[in-house]
């Protein structure tokens, strides 16, 4: 049985985690290069422009994602089925769906 470590333990250990894949110094470099260039971005239509430029990215803090939402309302699993049969219909199912229900009499 494997043991649930402690909050602690777990950020202790995320150290010597990272070291085995450590992240590129040029991956790092244009990382911070980026959200630099929207930070001024946004302080700049701050300034001039007196409101933010958009929503922000979705997963950031306070931008959750559709699926966070989904979660957190706790519709997953009751939908779960009629969001999967959504997913895998293409735009004209809907019209080949009405021509079966008018061969077999059934008006919608």
């Amino acid at each position: 049985m494997s043991e649930k470590k402690s909050l602690i333990e777990a950020a202790l250990a995320f150290p010597s985690r990272n070291m085995e894949n450590p992240p590129e110094p040029s991956g790092q470099a244009s990382a911070l290069v980026r959200e630099a260039l929207k930070d001024i971005n946004g302080t700049m239509h701050q300034v001039f422009f007196g409101q933010q430029t958009g929503p922000g990215e979705p997963g950031t803090p306070l931008v959750p994602t559709q699926a966070m939402v989904t979660q957190d309302l706790g519709t997953v699993g009751k939908y779960q089925e009629l969001m999967d049969g959504f997913s895998t219909k293409g735009p004209t199912a809907s019209l080949h769906d009405r021509e079966r229900d008018m061969d077999k009499g059934i008006d919608r």
